[in-house]
């Protein structure tokens, strides 16, 4: 099972987990506060300062097994 992890947890974010989990992905939404509305729906939460480059850092390497995506317009 693949692992996305999801920087800020607001409403859309909800939207992508609840899509993400229906493909079987395992969905861990990070945001600077406990609540937020992904996170009412995905598998672990992390609330880090999303401003810390640190804090981003640890929380995206604790497993290297995440899947990335870009956008290009």
């Amino acid at each position: 099972m693949k692992k996305a992890l999801l920087l800020g947890s607001g409403e859309l974010g909800k939207e992508f987990t609840i899509a993400a989990k229906w493909f079987g992905q395992r969905v861990i939404a990070a945001d600077s506060y406990n609540g937020a509305p992904a996170m009412q729906v995905t598998n672990e939460r992390e609330v880090i300062d999303m401003l810390s480059g640190v804090d981003l850092s640890t929380t995206s390497s604790q497993n290297t097994s995440w899947t990335t995506s870009s956008h290009k317009p």
